[in-house]
């Protein structure tokens, strides 16, 4: 029978005409491509057969890649495969070029965002060597040391490991007059235990860019066993700049998509009402109420359980 269908693509990477000459060399000291021909038009080819051209902005301005347009079209969307991208990102920097932080991805590879000079904005993927252990098979240790062992986080935000140091910083956030009331107060000889606690990760929440503690979580239920993670507690100092959301969002990649658990879930008390919509906001549903179940500072409290399950978040 025929075959009828689309057998390939070429993919056109738009850059200033006054660049043109140094883009294609860029590609191909850089990325390891081979110019295929040069009219106007250049095509080079990827070690993979892959097909790029090279051509000035002004025959495609619509191009969602070029910077022209990158307040309109922010996204990185076209993803390169290499099989080492920390010497990658070195490449890059060396070049001129403009590359992000490793981060941990989908399936237990490691991914990237960087730009070439020109402005163009890619991902770079490297996918787990073969053989390598999935994450969702790695032991109990394993789960809390990836925060030792990679740069967990985003592109705003990065969780570590509280030490012992961090400890009055945790204590201060957490006893302040806007959380007090929605977080339980823990000791101090309580926080040193949690960091201790190999089922247990206690984190520091910082500013990528400034390293600035800026607040801290606790997620709990590390056991190589555990189809559950639970959302502990997640306390952020500046409030609405976005911070929860991205450690909201950086929790639920490690739980499904690194761990490949089964369910992420959390207790909220029912008067706090801007967490709760938050949550809710990121895709967790309401499962109950245990009612009047702790009593702080001389009343009753409810708390809302909430969750999220793997199918939900795919």
């Amino acid at each position: 029978m025929e075959r009828i269908g689309v057998q390939s693509v070429v993919l056109g990477i738009p850059v200033p005409g006054d660049d043109y000459d140094r883009a294609i060399e860029w590609y191909v000291d850089v990325l390891g491509c081979e110019l295929v021909w040069k009219m106007g038009i250049a095509q080079v080819r990827l070690p993979s057969g892959q097909k790029l051209l090279i051509f000035s902005p002004e025959d495609d301005s619509e191009s969602i890649w070029f910077v022209g347009n990158e307040k309109d079209h922010p996204g990185f969307s076209v993803q390169f495969v290499t099989p080492d991208i920390r010497k990658l990102r070195e490449k890059l920097i060396d070049s001129g070029a403009r590359a992000g932080e490793v981060l941990k991805g989908g399936g237990g590879g490691l991914d990237m965002k960087f730009q070439d000079p020109f402005g163009n904005r890619y991902w770079a993927i490297e996918n787990p060597k073969p053989g390598s252990v999935p994450a969702a098979l790695r032991d109990r240790e394993d789960r809390k040391s990836l925060f030792k062992e990679e740069m967990v986080g985003s592109e705003r935000i990065r969780l570590r490991l509280t030490e012992q140091t961090d400890l009055d910083f945790v204590l201060e956030v957490e006893s302040a007059e806007e959380n007090r009331a929605y977080i339980g107060q823990w000791t101090t000889e309580q926080h040193s235990d949690a960091v201790g606690s190999p089922d247990l990760a206690h984190l520091i929440v910082t500013d990528r860019h400034t390293g600035e503690r800026i607040g801290y979580v606790m997620l709990n239920g590390l056991n190589k066993h555990s189809q559950s993670i639970e959302l502990k507690r997640l306390v952020i100092v500046s409030k609405g700049e976005g911070y929860g959301t991205d450690v909201l969002e950086v929790v639920k990649k490690l739980a499904f998509a690194h761990w490949n658990v089964r369910r992420l879930w959390l207790d909220v008390r029912t008067e706090n009402v801007r967490a709760e919509r938050l949550y809710a906001s990121l895709g967790f549903r309401q499962e109950g109420i245990l009612r009047d179940c702790e009593f702080v500072d001389g009343r009753f409290v409810s708390l809302q359980i909430m969750s999220m399950l793997r199918d939900e978040y795919v």
